[in-house]
């Protein structure tokens, strides 16, 4: 875990759920097992990138990893035409209850040669 509980991890996954914000992050990949100086670093390295996938999840953002340091601009770009290649889609649910619950939604296209690259897991049903 990279934060200081499992409360504060669930407390950063629900706000990126809440937020309706995607997040993008780049990351290297992680050093070979024979580069790891602790013993330790290397559970610790996979945690991290464990939970910074479960923060792209929730917020219906993405995780990209780099080849290397020289990749991540390529990385950049890449982000840069897909956000602004972004469309946003709303709808009015069929159940009009807002009592805070997290409602899943799942979107999906008549033509399976199409593909979405992201959508959010789901919604909270909050009182406006």
């Amino acid at each position: 875990m990279i934060y200081g509980s499992n409360r504060d991890l669930k407390k950063v996954l629900q706000s990126a759920r809440e937020q309706r914000i995607p997040v993008f992050l780049v990351a290297l990949p992680g050093q070979p097992a024979a580069q790891v100086v602790l013993p330790n670093t290397q559970a610790y390295l996979e945690t991290v990138r464990i939970n910074m996938q479960h923060i792209v999840d929730n917020s219906g953002g993405e995780l990209l990893f780099s080849k290397d340091p020289d990749d991540v601009v390529r990385l950049y770009e890449l982000l840069g035409r897909r956000l602004g290649m972004a469309y946003s889609l709303g709808y009015v649910p069929s159940n009009s209850l807002t009592d805070g619950s997290f409602r899943r939604i799942q979107i999906k296209t008549r033509d399976d040669s199409l593909h979405l690259s992201q959508s959010r897991e789901g919604y909270y049903a909050r009182p406006r």
